[in-house]
C-alpha cells in the first residue's frame, strides 16, 4: 500500500524495500562477584608475628586493614613453635601452642573460614581449630586423624568427615544457620544440619578452647594462612566449593613447597 505524504520528511525516515535493520546488540553479563576479601592472617606478610627471644610466637596479626589479633591461650605459657624453613607455625604433639582470635565470628548462623596447613608424615594433626561462643561449655571443632579431617561438636551428634588428603591442604568451613558445610582443596562441600550459636565465636587454633589443656587431642601440623569471612558463607550453592581467591592462595604455597 502506497502512503501520500503531503509535508517535508526528515532525512533517513525513507527507506528501500530491501532494508535490513542491524542486529540487536549483544549484551554480556557481568561475571557475579565472588565473596569480598576475608581477614586474612598470613606468616609470609611483613611483621604480622610477634617473637620471644627464643623464636616463638606470642602475637599473629592480621593484614591490613583488619586489626583482628591472634593471641596465645592462657595454657600456652611459652608461645608457638615457628618452622623457618616453611617460614609457618609449628603446632607439635602434646605441646599447647595454641592460639586464639578474640570475636572472629561475630555470630555463628553465618560465617566462613578457612586454613592452610601441612600434617606431618605418618602422624595426625589432631585438633586443628575450634569455635566457642563465650561462657559455653560446648565447642566445635575441625580434626585431622586416621586418614580423615572430622567437623564435630563437643557432646553433640552433628558430624561430617572427609577423606584427609595428608598433604598440603585447604581446609574451608561455613555456616549458614541450618546447616554446616566443609570442604578439602577442590573438592565439593558436604553438609550436615547443625545450628552454632547465635552469638560472637572465639577461634582457636591448634587447640580445643581455652578452658583446658586437652594434650591428648594436640598433634603436629603447620600452618600458613587463616581466612575468616564474617557473615559470609562462600560455601553456599549446588556446586559449592572454595572461592578461586583461596584456591589460587592455596596453589601458590603449592608451587612454593609452603
Amino acid at each position: 500500500m502506497v502512503i501520500f505524504y503531503p509535508g517535508m520528511l526528515p532525512a533517513g525516515v525513507l527507506i528501500d524495500a530491501d532494508f535490513t535493520p542491524p542486529p540487536a546488540p549483544v549484551v554480556i553479563a557481568p561475571k557475579p562477584l565472588g565473596p569480598p576479601a576475608p581477614i586474612w592472617f598470613s606468616t609470609r606478610a611483613p611483621d604480622s608475628l610477634e617473637f620471644t627471644s627464643a623464636n616463638r610466637i606470642t602475637g599473629w596479626r592480621a593484614c591490613a586493614p583488619s586489626s583482628a589479633r591472634a593471641r596465645p591461650v592462657g595454657f600456652n605459657k611459652d608461645g608457638t613453635g615457628w618452622d623457618s624453613a616453611s617460614q609457618s607455625l609449628d603446632f607439635v604433639e602434646k605441646t599447647h601452642g595454641g592460639l586464639c582470635v578474640a570475636d572472629a565470628i561475630s555470630d555463628g548462623r553465618c560465617f566462613s573460614l578457612g586454613l592452610i596447613y601441612t600434617p606431618p608424615p605418618k602422624r595426625d594433626a589432631q585438633t586443628l581449630l575450634s569455635l566457642q561462643a563465650r561462657e559455653d561449655e560446648s565447642y566445635a571443632f575441625l580434626s585431622a586423624e586416621s586418614g580423615f579431617i572430622r567437623f564435630g561438636l563437643k557432646g553433640g551428634e552433628a558430624s561430617l568427615h572427609l577423606p584427609d588428603p595428608q598433604r598440603l591442604t585447604l581446609l574451608l568451613l561455613s555456616s549458614d544457620g541450618q546447616r554446616v558445610r566443609m570442604s578439602a582443596n577442590r573438592d565439593l562441600a558436604i553438609s550436615v544440619a547443625c545450628a552454632l550459636p547465635a552469638a560472637p565465636l572465639d577461634l582457636f587454633l591448634g587447640c580445643r578452647g581455652g578452658s583446658r589443656s586437652l594434650l591428648g587431642k594436640l598433634g603436629s601440623f603447620q600452618a600458613s594462612d587463616l581466612l575468616i569471612w564474617p557473615d559470609q558463607d562462600v560455601l553456599a550453592g549446588e556446586v559449592a566449593r572454595a572461592p578461586e581467591a583461596a584456591l589460587s592462595l592455596w596453589q601458590e604455597r603449592l608451587r612454593n613447597g609452603n
